[in-house]
């Protein structure tokens, strides 16, 4: 099965492959220092060492807290990483040779938004076509 669907960049822009490239390297540091906390929690043998002095709870509640922490960051981080390398993956399909973005053809952009559009296709799939005309085998 094959979708294409939209991927946003919420607050971000990248208008060189440089910049994403930049983007994909912290990402993966990010992701790399996430998973290496994890594992220091993993092997620490006495956590309240580790604690902040003015921490309340326990050394339990302190690993917890770490742990629920490192998870959020390498789920953000693997899910940043997972778009950046699409894009970096098609970067060359929709810019031009002079780095110009090539965007969807007006008469489109009237029906619909960019990210509103969505399509699939695959082997056993019931496809149609957007007005609802069903797609013949040999369109495949």
């Amino acid at each position: 099965m094959h979708v294409l669907m939209p991927v946003s960049f919420y607050g971000e822009t990248f208008n060189t492959k440089y910049e994403l490239e930049e983007a994909i390297k912290e990402a993966q540091e990010g992701l790399d220092e996430a998973k290496a906390g994890l594992y220091k929690l993993a092997y620490m043998t006495d956590p309240s060492k580790f604690m902040d002095k003015e921490y309340d709870g326990s050394p339990e509640m302190w690993i917890d807290e770490r742990i629920k922490a490192i998870i959020h960051d390498i789920g953000v981080a693997e899910v940043d990483l997972y778009k950046y390398r699409l894009l970096e993956e098609y970067w060359d399909k929709f810019h031009t040779n002079e780095g110009k973005i090539i965007t969807i053809p007006k008469e489109m952009r009237d029906n619909h938004a960019i990210w509103e559009y969505a399509y699939g296709e695959g082997d056993f799939l019931d496809a149609v076509y957007p007005d609802g005309t069903p797609v013949d085998e040999d369109d495949y």
